[in-house]
C-alpha cells in the first residue's frame, strides 16, 4: 500500500453539524477498500480563491491514509459524483511527508568566508 494525502473542500451548503458525517463518509469509502487512515485535519470554512460550483467559500479538509494504487481511481470516481465535496485532490506522498516551510533546515550553510558573504551549499 502506498501512501496519500488528500485534500476536499465541501460545500458551504452542508450545515456545521454535518460537516463530521460528511467527512466521516470520505474515511469510509477509503477504508471499504482496505485503507488506513492515518489523520484527519479539518482547516474549516475558508474563502475561495475563484468561484467554484458558484461557491466562494469552502470547508477544507486534508486527510492522511494508506490505499492500494488501484483503488485510488475507484475513490476518486465516488468524490466526483458527490454532491457534498465540490473540490478535491489526492496527491501520493513519496518517502517523508514535507515539512512546513519554518521547521526545514537551510540549504546553505555560512562558511569561514561567511563574513565576506559568501556561503557552500551542503550536500
Amino acid at each position: 500500500m502506498s501512501r496519500y494525502e488528500i485534500v476536499f473542500i465541501l460545500s458551504p451548503q452542508v450545515p456545521d453539524d454535518q460537516l463530521a458525517s460528511s467527512v466521516e463518509k470520505v474515511t469510509k469509502i477509503i477504508s471499504s477498500r482496505g485503507g488506513a487512515i492515518e489523520s484527519v485535519d479539518r482547516w474549516g470554512r475558508r474563502r475561495l480563491a475563484y468561484p467554484i460550483k458558484h461557491f466562494n467559500e469552502g470547508n477544507y479538509v486534508l486527510a492522511r491514509f494508506q490505499l492500494d494504487g488501484a483503488a485510488i481511481s475507484e475513490l476518486e470516481a465516488q468524490l466526483k459524483v458527490s454532491e457534498e465535496i465540490i473540490r478535491h485532490l489526492v496527491v501520493r506522498l513519496d518517502g517523508q511527508i514535507a515539512q512546513p516551510v519554518s521547521e526545514q533546515k537551510p540549504s546553505v550553510e555560512p562558511t569561514e568566508g561567511a563574513a565576506k558573504g559568501e556561503t557552500q551549499e551542503v550536500s
